[in-house]
């Protein structure tokens, strides 16, 4: 480890389908606890779906049965480059159809430790 620094996992954010509307409501789980380096989301529902930081703008489509990968730091080994922020949280809502199955969850890393 050239720079001490460790990659660690927040808990699992999920939001069952029946909790989730056409509009944006619910949080997908917490508040982010650290600065965020990667974040993966997982629609296991059958619509699509949408995810938004401000219940507002849409920022990311996410069609039935996909799972999405955003490395925010890509490849930065030191406490420089993009991260997302502490306590931000993550809405979702369907478009058209609501879901009949599933969850959307969202898997986050961090990095701790060293320099």
């Amino acid at each position: 480890m050239p720079y001490g620094r460790v990659a660690k996992f927040e808990e699992v954010r999920e939001i069952d389908f029946s909790d989730l509307l056409p509009w944006y409501s619910l949080p997908i789980g917490s508040e982010l606890n650290e600065y965020t380096r990667l974040f993966t989301v997982t629609n296991e529902t059958d619509a699509n779906v949408f995810l938004s930081f401000d219940k507002v703008i849409d920022i990311v489509r996410m069609p039935p049965s996909t799972t999405k990968m955003f490395n925010i730091t890509a490849n930065k080994a030191r406490d420089d480059g993009l991260f997302g922020g502490q306590g931000l949280l993550f809405y979702g809502r369907y478009d058209k159809i609501g879901p009949t199955l599933g969850q959307i969850t969202i898997e986050v890393l961090y990095a701790s430790g060293g320099i």
